[in-house]
């Protein structure tokens, strides 16, 4: 094959307020190699041995080891993650799967002697009991058009080898990460001589008109103020924002930043700015060039699929695609204005995390 892969992945679906959870596979083949591809892939689903119990120990050490050397290297990613699911119920389950919440599970299970992981192995099968089967399938293929035909009949033989239901599954989503009554911002302390900083507040919903202006804010930002104030005065090596509809948070991140008050701060003061600063047709048309040219790249024939499903398993219409572009490209610069004041009302209802070391956050003096 040309490769196998497998992940999790939360959202929220459009017009929810609830989570979807998603176990995604992935496989490209050849189209003479389909079959056999298929068929490993039904082994790996269906036969996996979790028994074997030094091979599962050490892929918890491994996943441990690979979650910890992404740390420093990925700091904004785990900052934004700890701050945003704050706010998203969605972010929040990421961060348990993929961030520090991970990490520091992994580090218990590491230690674990072979009764315990006897209790691992027996909860990996019963999650694959309740997860691999018919009932629980959404399948997606991507091919030419003269292989489908084909292709329907070899993925029809291979549905045939899953269970038609799984058992029935338990738990569910716990909601968004909690803090302290009153608390909104979280160090997270490791061995590190630089920062990452994030900043999550409450934004737009996805199909809105103002989730539209949110997008195009986030790129004027991260293209302009952040870049001048946060790297290039500041010292970090980077600094953005983002814009997420779908789980209604807009978030600035900043990367290897020897600064941290300073930096939230300028989080802040790049919406005022932002509010207070009406651009010029000329200067608002650049701006709406980089948002849509954002949106609108290129993809290979394997991502347009991936996504089209990722579409579909969270209800995203074209009818929908097409009002967000005709809205972007109807946007005007009193529009950015609008998008900066809303959030920056909504400063104190958000939350934010920081990657650092103790004595760059002692000198800090930041509280929370």
């Amino acid at each position: 094959t040309g490769g196998f892969s497998a992940a999790l992945g939360a959202d929220t679906p459009a017009g929810s307020t609830r989570a979807a959870q998603h176990l995604i596979f992935r496989v490209k083949a050849l189209e003479e190699n389909l079959e056999p591809a298929l068929q490993l892939v039904g082994s790996l689903l269906l036969e996996a041995d979790f028994r074997d119990l030094e091979r599962l120990h050490m892929l918890v050490l491994e996943m441990r080891n690979d979650l910890k050397s992404a740390l420093v290297p990925g700091g904004s990613f785990f900052a934004s993650l700890r701050a945003g699911g704050r706010l998203s119920e969605a972010i929040g389950r990421e961060e348990h799967w993929k961030g520090v919440s991970q990490l520091e599970r992994l580090g218990r299970f590491a230690g674990q002697t072979g009764p315990q992981l006897e209790v691992l192995a027996a909860d990996l099968e019963r999650l694959r009991a309740t997860l691999v089967a018919r009932s629980r399938l959404t399948l997606n293929l991507t091919c030419d058009g003269g292989f489908a035909k084909r292709a329907a009949c070899l993925l029809a033989r291979f549905l045939e080898r899953l269970p038609a239901c799984g058992t029935s599954a338990g738990g569910g989503s716990a909601g968004p990460l909690r803090l302290e009554d009153g608390q909104r911002l979280e160090a997270l302390l490791t061995s590190t001589n630089v920062n990452f900083a994030a900043m999550a507040i409450p934004a737009a919903p996805f199909g809105t008109a103002e989730s539209v202006q949110e997008a195009i804010l986030a790129h004027y930002l991260s293209t302009g103020f952040l870049w001048e104030q946060v790297r290039m005065k500041g010292g970090a090596y980077g600094a953005g924002a983002v814009a997420s509809s779908l789980e209604r948070v807009f978030t600035f991140s900043s990367y290897r930043d020897p600064n941290i008050a300073s930096t939230f701060a300028s989080f802040r003061e790049a919406l005022y700015t932002a509010r207070d600063s009406l651009l010029s047709p000329e200067a608002f048309e650049q701006v709406l060039i980089g948002a849509v040219g954002r949106e609108e790249r290129p993809m290979a024939p394997g991502e347009r699929g991936y996504t089209a499903l990722k579409r579909s398993l969270l209800a995203i219409s074209d009818r929908m695609r097409q009002d967000r572009r005709d809205r972007l490209l109807a946007a005007t610069p009193g529009d950015l204005s609008a998008a900066a004041a809303r959030l920056a009302s909504a400063c104190d209802l958000g939350y934010s995390a920081v990657l650092t070391g103790r004595q760059a956050l002692e000198s800090s003096g930041l509280e929370g």
